[in-house]
């Protein structure tokens, strides 16, 4: 009996053993199924973003859109929302079927490949981004600007006898006291290449280009016979070093004076424009006026910032009558006319019209303005104002929602337009309005300004407005 109940107790603990080790064989094969989903999932969203990336690359450079990465992290967050549901019916399907173990392993082995080699992928495109460098007009100095990969002390050279050691930084700023120069950069990524500097002594001829991007595709084609080029802003989506480096990586050896945009607010910009929001460049025998008015960051709506708006206005009063520049311009993101999608703000543009108005003599010639990814020019009095947004980033179009019942289905805008509510601002001025990529070259001779519009794509001239002095 002792015997029996023996063998039964060994029985028991056999059974328990082997549940045991079924139940620690089944945990082990669920945790494999799961890494396998979380691996599968994850690369497949990797693989799917490269594929939209590749899209908008090729609208980018075929269609004129381009939405660079910001659009795709939205899709790489939709894919990521959906692929889970869709994966568990999936799942079902194979636990079904019940594939075999070594095939399960081979998968999975396969899927640790891809996802090493997506995730290697994914980061490099945010290293080993390098640019500049830029030589950027401020004040009386220049500022020489350039990006590295990773932080680093570098060393610029000018003249071959002084030397500047730049912060450990990514940024880097140097500023020299003079307006003609040699110099060279050394350290991370850069090659001890000698670069030339030299600001004329007198402007016969300067371009504007705004809203780039992350796109250089067009910076890069600039003239490399303008004396300087004015940049109004939004160079990135989101004001980070890799998005910068986007757009002026290849950029041409000319000077610049760089204003601000919305979207570069949002992040590193005050490492890259050491001004103060409103600033006054003077350039020989040019005075130009730099505002900021806009909100931060990706906006709609009524979105000028009053306060900003209200300062910007004020420092134009206080400077210009202080300056007696035989030219003077306006560069603000902000339109104060426009046909584009976000149109001009009722309070700024107000603001505006009474400002020149009240100033009619103080030798304004033309505001540039952005953030309207178009071109569109119109005439108050004997001012120009642009819209010079097709500098890179995604053509909008000719309609919106936030300016009320505006849309005209068409590519090309000429004359002055049907105001149909107080939002149609200026249109009584209207000249022309193209939805393209674009550059304004600006020169002067005798007696007048001509205005060219560039388009970038042909780099053939579509507009020339003169201007008699």
């Amino acid at each position: 009996m002792q015997n029996k109940d023996s063998i039964i107790t060994t029985a028991s603990a056999n059974d328990a053993v082997v549940e045991s080790q079924v139940v620690q064989s089944s945990k082990t094969q669920q945790l494999q199924v799961y890494s396998f989903w979380i691996l599968f999932l994850t690369s497949l969203a990797f693989m799917l973003y490269y594929i939209s990336t590749a899209v908008l690359n090729f609208c980018a450079y075929v269609l004129y859109f381009n939405r660079i990465q910001f659009y795709g992290f939205a899709y790489l967050s939709t894919i990521i929302i959906l692929l889970p549901i869709l994966s568990i019916q999936l799942y079902k399907y194979i636990k079904q079927r019940q594939i075999s173990t070594v095939k399960f392993q081979f998968f999975h082995l396969m899927l640790i490949i891809v996802f090493i080699t997506d995730a290697a992928l994914f980061q490099k495109q945010f290293k080993d981004v390098s640019y500049g460098p830029l030589t950027i007009l401020n004040g009386n100095q220049t500022q020489v600007h350039w990006y590295t990969s990773k932080k680093s002390d570098t060393v610029l050279r000018t003249n071959e006898t002084v030397t500047n050691i730049s912060q450990f930084s990514r940024f880097h700023n140097v500023f020299v006291n003079s307006s003609q120069f040699k110099f060279q950069i050394e350290g991370h990524g850069f090659n001890n290449d000698t670069h030339n500097f030299k600001l004329n002594d007198q402007v016969k001829k300067f371009s504007v280009m705004t809203d780039i991007h992350s796109n250089n595709r067009y910076l890069r084609q600039a003239p490399t016979d303008t004396d300087f080029m004015i940049l109004g802003g939004d160079y990135s989506n989101g004001g980070r070093g890799h998005e910068f480096a986007k757009s002026f990586k290849d950029a041409p050896n000319i000077p610049y004076l760089m204003a601000v945009g919305n979207h570069d607010v949002l992040g590193n910009s005050k490492d890259l424009v050491l001004r103060q929001q409103n600033f006054y460049q003077k350039v020989n025998n040019v005075g130009i006026y730099v505002l900021f008015v806009l909100k931060d960051g990706l906006i709609s709506g009524q979105y000028v910032n009053k306060t900003r708006a209200d300062a910007a206005i004020k420092f134009l009063e206080q400077r210009i009558k202080q300056n007696h520049d035989e030219h003077v311009f306006i560069v603000v993101h902000n339109p104060v006319y426009s046909t584009g999608n976000y149109g001009s703000s009722k309070y700024f543009t107000n603001l505006m019209e009474k400002f020149l108005d009240e100033h009619p003599s103080n030798n304004i010639r033309a505001i540039f303005t952005g953030h309207d990814h178009l071109f569109a020019a119109f005439k108050r009095n004997h001012q120009y104002i642009f819209v010079s947004g097709g500098g890179g980033g995604d053509i909008t179009n000719m309609r919106s929602i936030l300016r009320g019942k505006r849309a005209w289905e068409t590519k090309t805008l000429k004359g002055p337009l049907q105001i149909i509510n107080d939002n149609c601002l200026g249109y009584e001025h209207h000249l022309d309005s193209e939805l393209m990529m674009t550059r304004t070259d600006v020169t002067f001779e005798p007696h007048k300004i001509k205005y060219s519009v560039v388009n970038a794509d042909s780099q053939k001239v579509v507009h020339v407005y003169e201007q008699e002095l």
